[in-house]
């Protein structure tokens, strides 16, 4: 009779783990799913800007004789911020050379 008490109540215990490990399970993917929701509204947000971008960028390649393609307008977007900072970091570097050598009154 102690043998199938004990059976009953280690059935029961594992169906109440059972239960409880299905429950965490859920709400742990309840989570990821939110999680998910939330990350998929930040992507979508992104990608309305960035359809702003792409149709401004293909109508300037549409008007443009001098770009093709959208890449051609990012490189050269590119290479004009590269030129412009070594330009502005050598005027930076002359003017603090020029004031070091300046005769002080």
């Amino acid at each position: 009779m102690q043998c199938v008490i004990c059976a009953f109540v280690l059935h029961y215990l594992l169906t109440i783990m059972s239960v409880c490990v299905i429950v965490c399970v859920r709400a742990r993917q309840q989570d990821e799913h939110a999680c998910l929701l939330l990350e998929r509204g930040k992507i979508l947000k992104r990608l309305e800007r960035n359809v702003v971008s792409q149709k401004y960028l293909q109508a300037v390649v549409d008007a443009a004789e001098d770009f093709r393609e959208i890449k051609e307008i990012i490189a050269r977007h590119a290479t004009l911020t590269a030129t412009h900072q070594v330009c502005h970091n050598g005027l930076v570097a002359e003017r603090r050379t020029g004031d070091q050598h300046e005769p002080h009154e």
